[in-house]
């Protein structure tokens, strides 16, 4: 058999042809595998992450529940609040003022009496002279009449805290004039 050029060319491309056909036959065996690889470790992480996810919505479910119950304290306490302080300004409301009066009422009272009552009354300090000196020149300040006793010192009941004593203030710091003077001003 004689063999020609172009037949020794046909038989290398038929063989090289076989071997590319060989190479891209094991390539694509390689792939499979790989693919099955996946596909199975796919599954395999699909079922381990099946029972996370559920146990995470669980969990998120409580979360919610918990929170609701939370949110149900909060609304609680914002109304436990909001009664505290209408009982703290209902008790400022009807004791804080009628004390305050009270208070101022009973200073003046106290201070009346100790005045009229002659060095009981006294403050520590001042010389009587300068007391009588200072009242007379706080009564020419203020436009009001001085007194020389301590009865003067009536005024400073005002200073409790509450405008609407200013009339019980009055009334002690006029008696309390009238008794000094014997009733003539």
């Amino acid at each position: 058999m004689e063999w020609s050029l172009g037949d020794i060319a046909g038989l290398l491309a038929a063989l090289a042809f076989a071997y590319l056909v060989f190479r891209l036959g094991s390539v694509i065996g390689k792939a499979g595998r790989i693919l099955d690889e996946t596909r199975v470790s796919l599954r395999t992480t699909t079922d381990n992450v099946q029972p996370t996810l559920q146990g995470l919505t669980e969990t998120v479910s409580l979360t919610n529940d918990q929170l609701a119950r939370v949110d149900g304290i909060t609304t609680s306490v914002s109304a436990m609040t909001t009664n505290a302080s209408a009982l703290t300004s209902l008790f400022a409301a009807t004791l804080g003022s009628p004390l305050v009066k009270v208070a101022a009422f009973s200073f003046g009272v106290r201070t009346a009496l100790a005045g009229s009552g002659g060095a009981h009354g006294r403050r520590r300090g001042r010389a009587p002279e300068a007391r009588s000196t200072s009242r007379k020149a706080n009564a020419a300040s203020t436009g009001k009449a001085a007194s020389t006793g301590n009865a003067g010192n009536v005024g400073n009941a005002g200073n409790v805290g509450n405008a609407a004593s200013a009339g019980t203030t009055a009334t002690t710091r006029s008696s309390a004039s009238e008794q000094q003077t014997g009733g003539a001003r």
